[in-house]
C-alpha cells in the first residue's frame, strides 16, 4: 500500500482486503518463504522473499562477484563501515540500512527512493536535513535514531503515506509542516516525549493509524483529531490523557481505541456514559479509574453504569481493572460508608462471564458484589487491594477456573470463615473448593486474627475436596494471625510445594523459633512435606 501499488477501492479497509488477496496469491505462487500466519490461521503475519527473487552483488561495488545486474530496485545495507553510493544504486526505490553508524555518503543522489529504513542509527541534523529532499518517499522508518528536533523541510515530502518516529525519547515536539504531509496514513510517535499535540493534526485528513502510546507527558487531544474522518486506529496507551474528545465515538472507521486506563467522574475526566460511544472500539482490557468527590457524582455513576450499552462493553472485555480515586469531605465519606452506593457502583458493573481477570482497587464499601462470586464465571485471576470497609470475603470457592487469587491491604479483615470455602455443615453432596486454585496469597491484612479451619470429619470426609491443585500460598506482612490452618493445608498437601510466611509475628509467637529465629520447625512438624520459606 505504502508503495503505491494496490488500486483506490472505496469502503472502510477495502484497500488493506486487497492488498491481503494480493499478499496470499503471491505466497501461492512460492514468491514467499518462511510464512508465518496469525493464530486464526487466516492472514500472513511475517514472511521473506525467497532466495531466488534476490540480486545480491554488484561489480562496481566489488569486482569480485559476478552479477550484471546495472539497476537495483531493492537493498538492504549491512556494513558497519562508512559506505558511499555509487551509480548502479541510483535506481533504487527500497533501502534499508543495518548497521550503520551513519547513512551512506551520496544518499541524496537516491531521487527514486519510495520507502528508507533508517531505525537505530544516530541521525545527525544534517543526514535528516538530507533525507528530506529524497521528495518521492513514501514510507520513512526513523525508530531509535536520536532524534531531537524534526527539520521544518519534513513538510517537502509531500508523497509520504508512512511515518515512524517512534522511540526518539529526546523528541518533544514537531514542526507545524509536518502536518501539511497530507497524504499520510500511518504516523507513529511511539516512546517519545512529546507534551502536547498541534491542532493542525486535523488536517492529516487522510490518516488510518496514530501510535501515541508511551508518551507519558502527554495529557490531551485537540478537538480537531476529531477531524480525522478515515481513521481506524489509535493508540493512547502509557500516556497521561485524563479526558478524551467527546465527538471521538462519532468517528465511524474507527475500529480500535487502545488505551490502558479510562478516567471517569468529575470535571475533568469523562462521564462513565462516554463509554457506550467508544465501546465497540476497545479491544482486550480496561483499566477504569473512578474519580468521586461527591455523593451526587457517585448517584450519576451508577447510573451510567447501569446502562445498557455499557453491559456490552463490559461482555468485550479479557480484563477488567476498576480502581476508586479521589477524596470526599468527611461527611459525605462517612454518609457513604454507611449507605449501600459503593456496592451500588460494583453491582452494576457486571463483566462478562467470560473475563480472565478482574482487579478491584481502593473500594470502600462493606461488601463484594455478588457476581464474583458467581459459578457462571470463567475468571482466572482475581486480585483484590486496599479494601478499607470489606470485612469477610464472599464464597469464592465457587469459581470453577480461578487460578490465582490474591488478597491485599483488606483493612477491616479480622476472620476468614468457613463461608470463604463454600462448606455448609449440612450439606452431604460432593464439595470441590477451588477446584484449580493454584495459588494463593495475602499480604498486609494487619488486622486478620483467624483462618477458621475444616473439621476433624470434613478433613476425613473424601466427599469434601479443597484447593486440590494448589501449588503455592502466600501470608505476608499478616502480624494479627495467630494460628495456621493445619487440617486444610494436610488435605491439600497432595499438591502444596510452597508456604512462603514473611513478617507475621504471631506466628511466630504461636509456633515459636528455632536458634535461627524461625518458625519453620514447628510448623513443618505438622506438615513435613511443606518448603517453608521464611
Amino acid at each position: 500500500m505504502a508503495q503505491g501499488y494496490l488500486p483506490y477501492v472505496r469502503g472502510n479497509g477495502a484497500v488493506e482486503l486487497k492488498g491481503r488477496e494480493y499478499l496470499e496469491n503471491l505466497a501461492m505462487r512460492c514468491l514467499f518463504q518462511d510464512i508465518e500466519k496469525s493464530k486464526s490461521g487466516e492472514q500472513i503475519e511475517w514472511c521473506k522473499m525467497h532466495d531466488i527473487v534476490h540480486e545480491r552483488n554488484c561489480q562496481v561495488c566489488d569486482p569480485s562477484l559476478v552479477s550484471h545486474v546495472q539497476k537495483y530496485r531493492s537493498l538492504s545495507w549491512d556494513k558497519e563501515e562508512c559506505c558511499h553510493v555509487c551509480d548502479c544504486l541510483k535506481s533504487v526505490r527500497v533501502l534499508r540500512i543495518k548497521r550503520n553508524r551513519a547513512p551512506p555518503v551520496g544518499m541524496e543522489k537516491l531521487i527514486h527512493l519510495r520507502w528508507l529504513d533508517c531505525s537505530n542509527i544516530a541521525l545527525s541534523k544534517d543526514g535528516l536535513e538530507i533525507i528530506c529532499r529524497l521528495y518521492f518517499l513514501q514510507s520513512l522508518l526513523l525508530s531509535r535514531c536520536v532524534l531531537t528536533e524534526i527539520p521544518r523541510e519534513i513538510g517537502n515530502l509531500f508523497h509520504l503515506r508512512r511515518l515512524n518516529l517512534s522511540w526518539n525519547r529526546e523528541l518533544k515536539e514537531l514542526p507545524v509542516s509536518m502536518y501539511s504531509l497530507v497524504e499520510l496514513r500511518s504516523l507513529s510517535l511511539e516512546g517519545c516525549s512529546l507534551k502536547e499535540i498541534q491542532k493542525e493534526i486535523g488536517d492529516l485528513v487522510h490518516l488510518r493509524r496514530l501510535d501515541l502510546s508511551c508518551n507519558r507527558e502527554l495529557k490531551e487531544l485537540p478537538e480537531s483529531i476529531c477531524s480525522l474522518v478515515e481513521l481506524q486506529i489509535l493508540n493512547i496507551e502509557g500516556t497521561n490523557i485524563n479526558c478524551l474528545p467527546e465527538a471521538l465515538g462519532e468517528l465511524s472507521n474507527l475500529r480500535t481505541l487502545k488505551l490502558l486506563q479510562f478516567k471517569v467522574g468529575g470535571s475533568q475526566y469523562n462521564k462513565l456514559g462516554f463509554l457506550k460511544k467508544i465501546y465497540h472500539h476497545l479491544i482486550g482490557s480496561l483499566d477504569l479509574k473512578i474519580y468521586c468527590s461527591s455523593m451526587s457524582e457517585m448517584v450519576e455513576l451508577v447510573e451510567d453504569a447501569r446502562q445498557e450499552r455499557l453491559k456490552t462493553l463490559l461482555e468485550k472485555l479479557e480484563t477488567l481493572e476498576i480502581s476508586f480515586k479521589g477524596t470526599m469531605n468527611e461527611m459525605e465519606q462517612s454518609s457513604l460508608s454507611s449507605s449501600s452506593i459503593w456496592m451500588e457502583v460494583l453491582e452494576a458493573l457486571v463483566p462478562h462471564y467470560k473475563l480472565n481477570k478482574l482487579v478491584i482497587m481502593r473500594y470502600e464499601g462493606s461488601r463484594l458484589p455478588h457476581w464474583m462470586s458467581s459459578p457462571l464465571n470463567f475468571i482466572k485471576e482475581i486480585r483484590l487491594s486496599d479494601l478499607s470497609e470489606v470485612s469477610s470475603l464472599p464464597a469464592m470457592r465457587k469459581l470453577p477456573f480461578l487460578e490465582r487469587l490474591d488478597i491485599w491491604s483488606v483493612e477491616q479483615l479480622k476472620l476468614v470463615g468457613r463461608e470463604f470455602l463454600g462448606i455448609e455443615s449440612s450439606c452431604d453432596d460432593v464439595v470441590v473448593a477451588f477446584p484449580k486454585l493454584k495459588e494463593l496469597n495475602f499480604f498486609n491484612c494487619s488486622k486478620w486474627e483467624e483462618w477458621e479451619d475444616i473439621t476433624e470429619e470434613e478433613e476425613e470426609s473424601a466427599a469434601i475436596s479443597i484447593m486440590p491443585c494448589l501449588t503455592d500460598l502466600s501470608i505476608k506482612s499478616c502480624s494479627s494471625l495467630k494460628k495456621l490452618l493445619h487440617r486444610l493445608l494436610r488435605k491439600a498437601s497432595s499438591s502444596l510445594r510452597s508456604l512462603d510466611i514473611r513478617d507475621s509475628s504471631e506466628l511466630v509467637k504461636t509456633y515459636g523459633e528455632d536458634k535461627e529465629g524461625s518458625a519453620r520447625r514447628s510448623i513443618s512438624q505438622h506438615n513435613p512435606q511443606l518448603e517453608l520459606i521464611q
